[in-house]
C-alpha cells in the first residue's frame, strides 16, 4: 500500500510530521487495521495523544489485528498515564494483566501507575516481583530505571532509591558475562548516577570511554557525569563530540544527549534548544521525555512544557 510505504519511508528518514500524515491516511482507509495501532503510537509520539486515544478506540484488544498483541493494552496504559487519566490507565492495566497474566511489562506499568496515584510502596513490591524475572526486556536495571524515574518524577524519593539500590545488588549477583556486558555497564552508570555515587560512576565511565569511545550512549553518559559533578570542560567535551555525529538513523540521539547535558551545567535555553532540534531529527516525545531526570530542571518551564508536553496546552493546562 502506497501509504504504508511513505509512512515507513517518512519514519526512517526521521520525518516524524510526514510520517504521521501518511499512516493516518492509512488509517482512515482500515480502521481495523495494525495501521490505526501504528496511528495511535505515532499521535502519542508527537504529543497528540487524544488522537492516539482515538485510533486505539477503533481496535479490539482481544479481536481482529491486536489480537494477542501485548503492546496494545500497554499503549493505552501508557496513554492514559500521559494524561493523567488513571482510572483509564488501571482499567487498560486489568485487562492486560487478565488477558497476559506471565508477561512482565504488566507489573512494570502497574508500578508505574502505582507511583502516580501516591501508592510508592506498593510500586516497589511491583518492581521486585521481576527483578529477578528471565524476560531480558525487563532485567533488574532495567526495571529500576524505568520505575525509579517514575517514582522519583512523582515526588516519592526514598522509594525510588529503594528500586535503584536494589537493582546493583542484583547486578552483583551476576556471571561475569551479565556484569561486563555493555548495556549493564551503562545502565549500572546510570543507577549510580541517580543515587548520588558520583565519584563511582566517573571511576566507570572513564574506562567506558576508554573501551568504547565511539558510542553515543557512552559519550553522552560521560558528558552527564561531568555535567553532575560540575566538571565544565568534560561536559563540554562530550557535547562537543556529540554535534559532530551525523550519522543515519539516530533520531535527533545527539542532541538529546546534548540537552540532557546542558540541563545539567545550568543551561535552560541551550537545553531547550537542543531538544527542538532532536525534535525535529525524529526524537519522540513520550514517557522518556516525562522521566529523564536530567531534564526535571527544565519541568517549570513554559518552553519546555510546550515541547514536551504539548497535549496540556492543548487542554488549557
Amino acid at each position: 500500500d502506497r501509504h504504508w510505504l511513505d509512512y515507513r519511508r517518512a519514519l526512517l528518514a526521521g520525518r516524524r510530521e510526514e510520517a504521521l500524515r501518511a499512516i493516518r491516511d492509512a488509517a482512515q482507509l482500515a480502521p481495523g487495521s495494525r495501521a490505526s495501532y501504528n496511528l495511535a503510537v505515532e499521535a502519542m509520539e508527537a504529543g497528540r495523544l487524544e488522537e492516539a486515544l482515538e485510533s486505539l478506540g477503533r481496535l479490539e484488544a482481544d479481536r481482529g489485528a491486536m489480537q494477542g498483541f501485548v503492546p496494545y493494552l500497554a499503549t493505552v496504559a501508557t496513554v492514559n498515564h500521559l494524561l493523567a487519566r488513571h482510572d483509564e490507565e488501571a482499567n487498560a492495566l486489568r485487562r492486560m494483566r487478565a488477558l497476559y497474566p506471565n508477561d512482565a511489562w504488566v507489573p512494570v506499568l502497574e508500578a508505574a501507575h502505582l507511583a502516580a496515584v501516591g501508592r510508592p510502596e506498593q510500586a516497589v513490591e511491583r518492581a521486585r516481583s521481576i527483578e529477578s524475572g528471565a524476560d531480558p526486556r525487563w532485567n533488574a536495571m532495567v526495571v529500576a530505571r524505568y520505575v525509579g524515574d517514575e517514582l522519583q518524577v512523582h515526588g516519592h524519593t526514598e522509594a525510588a532509591r529503594e528500586v535503584l539500590a536494589r537493582s546493583l545488588v542484583w547486578l552483583g549477583s551476576q556471571p561475569r558475562q551479565v556484569t561486563d556486558a555493555l548495556p549493564y555497564q551503562i545502565e549500572r552508570i546510570e543507577v549510580l548516577r541517580r543515587l548520588g555515587r558520583l565519584p563511582d560512576a566517573d571511576t566507570a565511565i572513564t574506562r567506558l570511554v576508554a573501551l568504547h569511545s565511539n558510542d553515543i550512549r557512552v559519550r553522552t553518559l560521560a558528558g552527564v557525569v561531568a555535567a553532575a559533578r560540575n566538571d565544565t570542560a568534560r561536559s563540554n567535551d562530550a557535547s562537543t563530540w556529540l554535534a559532530n555525529r551525523h550519522d543515519p538513523y539516530l533520531f535527533g540521539l545527539p542532541d538529546f544527549g546534548r540537552a540532557r547535558i546542558a540541563a545539567l551545567a545550568g543551561d535552560r535555553d541551550g537545553a531547550i534548544a537542543f531538544l527542538r532540534s532532536a525534535r525535529s531529527a525524529g526524537r519522540p516525545l513520550g514517557v522518556g521525555f516525562h522521566q529523564e531526570p536530567d531534564l526535571s530542571s527544565l519541568r517549570s518551564d513554559t518552553a519546555f512544557q510546550s515541547l514536551a508536553m504539548p497535549w496540556r496546552r492543548r487542554a488549557g493546562n
